[in-house]
């Protein structure tokens, strides 16, 4: 795929990217909130953000989040 998202912020890296050669894109990183990701050897982006739900405790609403997405791909 071009894009995988995964809305999970609390989800262990090491064990999602096992398999995987990943280098974090630092100019999209966004801390605690969003990072970006660039599969090495495909042309595949891993967007790895908050949980929806937990926006709010951030001060930001699913409008900002989606905005951050599209900014990014």
């Amino acid at each position: 795929p071009d894009y995988i998202f995964i809305f999970n912020w609390s989800a262990d890296e090491e064990v999602a990217f096992s398999d995987l050669e990943v280098e974090m894109q630092e100019i999209k990183h966004i801390p605690d909130i969003l990072s970006t990701y660039k599969v090495k050897n495909y042309h595949t982006e891993i967007i790895w953000t908050i949980h929806p739900r937990n926006l709010s405790f951030k001060g930001m609403n699913i409008d900002e989040l989606i905005q951050l997405i599209y900014d990014r791909i």
